[in-house]
């Protein structure tokens, strides 16, 4: 038996060595950490959800207008009789009273439940408001991380392309020492490889900000490697004008304006019945003892009814909030007016660039592939002659410019979706590799 474990033992251990050693590979990070990054950290998001936690305790505070007032007291009171012209000596009376009261608005024109439809409205308002701060912060973190992606691209781009015109240079150099070349074409290498090294510069400079603005953003260091982003299963309007009608219907901030309306109308509302008589009932439950030489105690019960009719408070200030809260229901209803129109110019333009990209796309696609292999072209005539140094550095540069050309044109078709995406009032969250988004709300029955 113990030969036997020792032969398993013996057999196991290979396996087992290879399972510990055996490299792993760690998930690179994507669009959707980005996200998360941004919804965890992001302070203009937390200020924008204090935002709506207030508009929750003012509807509360709306609600505690339909409750009663309850209030209770209680007093003590010693007093002392000076009065030697009647007895010799003085004498003193305690009285402790206990009162409970309670108050209830009975009629007020209406006013409590005007303000409690108007605080309901001016959340909906507040939370619409809230998703639309947040999608568009969300969209920044995307618009950063797609930005970031890309300008490392372009960065190996240039390297690669330093590269190549570091062999170029050397070969001149090298054919300049035996006579082949001119001084001409050393310079004119020579100064394609201070550009080609100078764009690469350029482009590490330029990641080095976008990684500063994607941490502002994010709340974390960009990291080294970042998945590309995969738009093959996101939902996309089939027209510019079901495009118009999601946006007009499921934009946040167009949702947002339409509630502040609807809560500026309660409001004013509220003004009116600021005219209504006001109808408050009360009870009032009071007991007395009074205690002077002899206890004596009092109770008593008080029901009442007060009508109050306004008729010059304060100067007409009633009609002076009527005529404010007009003001502001009318000024809110522009609002959305100008807001619709500004939805419909953007979406105009989101859809025009995300039309015409794919055009672009394949244009610059099919311009990849016949630079390269007029570059290799080139150099294979240059080798017999004839082509110059000149011929095939200036296909090396028109190579490396349609990739970026390439590279930029995915690029902008990325940021139109995400765009797109944004205005329509889509949860930008719902994006990631894995799941992207495949619906709007537009489309949820």
């Amino acid at each position: 038996m113990n030969m036997n474990r020792t032969v398993l033992y013996k057999a196991a251990l290979p396996i087992v060595m290879v399972l510990i050693c055996a490299p792993y590979k760690v998930n690179a990070y994507n669009i959707e950490d980005a996200i998360k990054a941004v919804q965890l950290n992001n302070n203009g998001i937390k200020a924008s959800k204090e935002n709506v936690n207030i508009a929750k305790t003012e509807r509360a505070q709306a609600y505690t207008t339909l409750l009663p007032s309850i209030n209770l007291s209680n007093a003590n009171t010693r007093t002392t009789y000076d009065v030697p012209q009647v007895l010799p000596n003085s004498s003193s009376g305690d009285r402790r009273s206990t009162s409970l009261e309670v108050y209830q608005a009975l009629f007020e024109g209406g006013a409590s439940l005007f303000r409690i439809d108007a605080a309901k409205h001016h959340l909906k308002a507040v939370q619409s408001d809230h998703q639309s701060q947040v999608q568009e912060i969300v969209f920044k973190a995307m618009e950063a991380y797609e930005r970031l992606v890309v300008i490392k691209t372009v960065y190996d781009f240039h390297v690669k392309n330093e590269e190549a015109m570091q062999q170029h240079l050397n070969g001149v150099e090298a054919r300049f020492k035996v006579g082949e070349a001119t001084v001409t074409e050393v310079a004119q290498a020579r100064a394609s490889f201070e550009i080609a090294k100078a764009n690469k510069n350029v482009s590490s400079g330029e990641i080095t900000a976008l990684e500063a603005s994607y941490e502002s953003i994010t709340g974390e260091k960009a990291p080294q490697n970042m998945d590309p982003v995969d738009i093959s299963g996101v939902y996309i309007p089939s027209s510019l004008d079901e495009l118009m009608q999601i946006c007009l219907k499921d934009n946040a901030s167009i949702v947002a304006l339409s509630s502040s309306i609807e809560s500026a109308r309660g409001n004013t509302r509220v003004a009116y019945s600021g005219l209504a008589p006001k109808v408050i009932g009360a009870i009032n439950v009071n007991a007395t003892n009074i205690k002077r030489n002899s206890p004596y105690k009092q109770d008593g019960t008080t029901y009442m009814i007060k009508v109050n009719m306004p008729l010059f408070n304060q100067g007409g200030i009633e009609y002076v909030k009527i005529k404010e809260a007009k003001h502001r229901e009318r000024k809110q209803k522009a609002a959305l007016e100008s807001q619709k129109s500004a939805i419909i110019s953007a979406a105009v333009g989101i859809w025009t660039k995300y039309s015409s990209s794919h055009s672009t796309i394949a244009s610059m696609a099919e311009a990849v592939k016949a630079s390269e292999i007029a570059l290799k072209g080139t150099i294979e005539e240059s080798k017999v002659g004839t082509k110059t140094i000149t011929d095939v550095l200036e296909a090396e540069t028109k190579h490396l410019d349609t990739k970026i050309k390439h590279t930029q044109a995915i690029q902008e078709q990325l940021l139109a979706v995400f765009q797109m995406h944004q205005i329509m009032g889509t949860n930008l969250s719902m994006f990631t590799n894995t799941r992207p988004i495949v619906q709007t709300a537009f489309n949820k029955s």
